[in-house]
């Protein structure tokens, strides 16, 4: 039976090529997306994990208004000292 559908694909396939080879680019092109995010997300997720209370860390950054807003990820150093 399965042999039977294989068939079948395989002359649509051939059938329909230009058809067939933008559904197939498509297909490898939204997997190829899906895992490289997931890679990603995973990749991101993975820092600071080792602590015990990993949920209680933060990130203090500084905000800079020169026409954007930009981010640096340093502060002033007696900021340390207060914290």
């Amino acid at each position: 039976m399965f042999i039977n559908y294989f068939k079948i694909a395989i002359r649509n396939l051939f059938r329909n090529k230009t058809y067939s080879s933008i559904n197939i680019l498509g297909l490898t092109l939204g997997l190829t997306c899906g895992l490289l995010l997931f890679c990603v997300v995973r990749y991101h997720l993975s820092f600071d994990n080792y602590h015990d209370n990993s949920n209680r860390i933060y990130r203090i950054v500084t905000e800079i208004h020169q026409g954007e807003i930009s981010y640096l990820p340093n502060v002033a150093n007696p900021l340390g000292k207060v914290f």
